[in-house]
């Protein structure tokens, strides 16, 4: 019985950026006795397709288009077929990979097929020495890298010295903070482990007081030095950040998580979770110490703070007389609807109808099961409905969130959203409440002093917004009360429009 046999390439060739493709050129190898009653089979190794032409041929002084290879051969198309018959031992031929010469010698034409009149297919045998794929594969990356090297070297002449003189000196203190978190550990490891509870109940608070107080300055020094919103995404500062800064930080659950950004997008219910957790999470001493530096962050307490403030403006509303109705755009963990449960009376959950809205199924589960697990330990039943759509569908008009509602909020959605979309759907909110109802909609102002972490070392990108901005999204509206509310930093500012 005949054995199929398939060239394989080595591991290194197979990975050639998909520019080296494996033909389906297969050959039968037959056994001893069939080759006795059949006419005998040449095998030939399989070839490597040239398409993409990264491989070039010179032939003497004209240059051939190069098809295919292998370690034994290659085929290539002439313009001149008769320059080319077989048996011809021809040379010099080059052929180089970029810049790179990987074959100079001589080869013998073994085939001529004809295409048209003044185009034919060749086919050669190296003659000089094999064609090695290990050298295809190392020129390559000699290539790859020396163009990387050039444009690494071109991109850093447009830095801003002061910013690379801030990375080194935020690179010496990060060295000299592991090293001590290091040799904290390794002390710490040797205690009993009340004395090592006694210890890092000192020691992490106090270290991360001081952290903040350095690295905040850090981040203002940049904010100060850069315009960070005008740096485009995978810019020269974001790879100095990703290769000096970042690896320091990688151990800290929540920065780890923003760069990670495993649900696809930062800012995800599971980071804000961290931030109102506000505590000591990452894989080694370092790790938690800066993790709850982030979750400290101006920006994160202004996260925090959103919490309390939309408390205050559904206890506002419960304040009037008769039931209402609650819609929270982009409600991820929904923390203020958990604070509720837990707090008000059944008598006054009765009177309440929330509807929580996410694009995020995964945080509209989260939301759900602790709202739940609150009412179960309580014994309440909250009204309440989860929707899991985009925000987009409420321009389409093919989501319907309900009947209108007294207030509807949004804390951090718009963040991620232009002017044009910002000011539709503010418009559509706005139809959606009832008469003397609030629309209440966050966003981070050009005064977020912690910008330029949250940019560089995360890739967390925000579209901060003026004031004036946002009071332009409400062009248009009925006349109605409009105010601006800020967080406590003045950083994150929040429109309030009243309808009526």
């Amino acid at each position: 019985m005949p054995v199929i046999l398939k060239t394989y390439l080595i591991e290194g060739a197979q990975n050639m950026s998909s520019k080296i493709k494996q033909m389906d050129d297969y050959r039968v190898i037959r056994t001893l006795p069939e080759l006795n009653n059949q006419s005998k089979q040449t095998f030939r190794q399989g070839r490597l397709d040239n398409s993409e032409g990264f491989l070039t041929l010179t032939i003497g002084k004209a240059n051939c288009r190069l098809l295919n290879w292998s370690r034994t051969g290659l085929g290539f198309e002439a313009s001149y077929p008769d320059s080319f018959p077989v048996g011809l031992k021809v040379g010099p031929v080059k052929i180089h990979a970029g810049e790179i010469e990987v074959y100079n010698g001589d080869i013998e034409i073994k085939s001529v097929r004809k295409v048209n009149e003044t185009l034919s297919i060749v086919g050669a045998e190296f003659k000089s020495r094999l064609f090695l794929v290990e050298g295809i594969e190392a020129a390559l990356g000699v290539s790859r890298v020396s163009s990387e090297l050039t444009s690494a070297h071109e991109q850093m002449q447009e830095v801003n010295p002061e910013v690379c003189k801030l990375i080194i000196e935020m690179g010496s203190s990060l060295n000299r903070l592991k090293a001590f978190c290091d040799e904290q550990e390794r002390s710490l490891a040797q205690m009993t482990l009340d004395c090592r509870t006694e210890a890092t109940n000192i020691l992490l608070p106090s270290l991360s007081k001081e952290v903040k107080k350095l690295f905040g300055n850090y981040n203002r020094k940049l904010a100060a030095l850069l315009d960070i919103e005008q740096i485009p995404e995978d810019s020269t500062y974001h790879r100095l950040f990703e290769e000096n800064i970042y690896p320091y930080f990688k151990s800290a659950d929540l920065t780890r998580r923003a760069f990670e950004k495993p649900r696809g997008y930062a800012g995800d219910f599971e980071m804000m979770n961290a931030m109102y957790r506000n505590g000591y999470e990452g894989t080694d001493l370092i790790g938690k110490v800066l993790h709850n530096y982030t979750a400290n962050e101006d920006s994160s307490e202004s996260v925090q703070y959103r919490k309390p403030y939309f408390i205050s403006l559904i206890e506002e509303t419960m304040d009037h007389p008769g039931p209402k109705s609650f819609l929270s755009i982009a409600c991820g963990p929904a923390i203020e609807v958990q604070e509720l449960v837990n707090r008000w009376p059944q008598q006054k959950l009765d009177e309440a109808r929330f509807t929580l809205f996410d694009l995020d199924r995964m945080a509209l589960e989260h939301a759900q099961s602790k709202i739940f697990q609150n009412s179960i330990n309580q014994n309440k039943t909250p009204n309440i409905s989860f929707v899991n759509a985009s925000v987009k569908s409420f321009l389409t008009h093919t989501t319907d969130a309900g009947s209108d509602f007294d207030l509807i909020y949004s804390g951090g959605l718009f963040d991620y959203l232009d002017n044009p979309t910002s000011k539709a759907l503010v418009h559509k909110f706005f139809a959606l409440l009832k008469p003397k109802g609030r629309l209440v909609i966050g966003n981070f102002t050009k005064n977020n002093t912690t910008k330029a972490f949250c940019h560089l070392i995360t890739r967390w990108h925000l579209i901060h917004k003026t004031p004036e901005e946002m009071h332009g999204w409400c062009e248009g509206l009925p006349a109605g009360k409009v105010r601006m509310d800020f967080d406590p930093h003045g950083i994150n500012a929040f429109l309030v429009i009243h309808k009526g």
